[in-house]
């Protein structure tokens, strides 16, 4: 136990933390109430999770319940059999089994846990257990899975962030909202990336800071000395139909200069890719948009990666 000021606890959700490494921790925390004995605390947290049956409601994380406070072993750890607290764990100069070992997984989906600098992990191209995946919500449970990326689809499946803004409110609470919350709309949520870029400091570890301080403290572009636009091997290719579904131009990676020098409408090809190929100015009001604008010759043209 300790007191709520010293507490840092925010949660052992996987979901969650893989959000707060991939988006920085805009999650609001709050304590519902204090108690003297942790066990006190589990059989709350167990009456909580029956009133609202957090393993099958969608607006929570929980995956099953907490339902009992007989076997509690939070704030301890096991170290060859010996149970020690986690404060005299800090204290001491034993090392947890796991201590610099990460657990990978090879091309088979084969599992190794290894030493953090075993040349193992290079040798057979060893990756982690979410390498290649997306977190995508299953619309009839309301929980998120991982999925490959190549069988995303917008169409078909829904990442743990769709339509979501990372926000601030006044008091400095970070939290995601849909994007169409009149919040959010209306300024009084403000976007946590709002003025900022993202850098690298010259440890290269990666910042979002406002551009004052960008300057003032001699940060990088995160892409800086990254080799660009078509002469980069791993550029994403781009192919541009007409509306005879026949191929009219291949961008590999120079997808804004292809529109630009050709003049063709960057903003409306843009949008088609990331729909999947929807084509553009197909409907009644984007046909009036089309010829209000000269262009058209474009409409149903579609863009979609290759």
């Amino acid at each position: 136990m300790c007191e709520i000021v010293d507490d840092n606890y925010y949660s052992s959700s996987k979901s969650i933390k893989k959000t707060i490494k991939e988006c920085g921790n805009f999650f609001k925390k709050t304590i519902l109430k204090e108690f003297k004995t942790r066990e006190e605390a589990l059989l709350y947290e167990v009456l909580l999770h029956n009133k609202f049956n957090v393993d099958l409601n969608g607006e929570f994380y929980n995956i099953v319940k907490q339902t009992s406070s007989k076997f509690d072993t939070s704030g301890y750890i096991f170290i060859d059999g010996e149970k020690i607290s986690t404060y005299d764990y800090k204290n001491s100069e034993k090392k947890y089994h796991s201590y610099n070992k990460v657990c990978l997984k090879d091309k088979n989906n084969i599992k190794y846990y290894i030493d953090v600098d075993d040349p193992i992990r290079i040798n057979k191209n060893l990756v982690g257990f979410s390498h290649e995946t997306v977190p995508v919500l299953n619309e009839k449970t309301g929980k998120f899975h991982n999925i490959n990326k190549c069988d995303y689809d917008n169409k078909k499946h829904k990442s743990s962030n769709y339509k979501k803004a990372p926000v601030e409110d006044s008091n400095g609470n970070r939290f995601l909202v849909d994007v169409s919350d009149i919040r959010y709309i209306n300024g009084e949520l403000k976007s946590v990336h709002k003025n900022k870029v993202i850098c690298k400091d010259k440890n290269n570890k990666t910042h979002y800071v406002d551009k004052r301080e960008f300057k003032k403290n001699g940060y990088v572009g995160i892409n800086k000395g990254n080799i660009s636009k078509e002469k980069n091997p791993n550029a994403k290719t781009i192919i541009i139909y007409n509306n005879e579904d026949e191929i009219k131009f291949v961008c590999n990676g120079n997808f804004k200069e292809t529109c630009k020098n050709n003049n063709l409408p960057f903003i409306s090809l843009g949008k088609s890719h990331r729909n999947n190929g929807a084509p553009i100015y197909s409907t009644k009001r984007g046909n009036t948009e089309a010829i209000k604008k000269g262009n058209e010759k474009f409409i149903k043209w579609y863009a979609v990666s290759k």
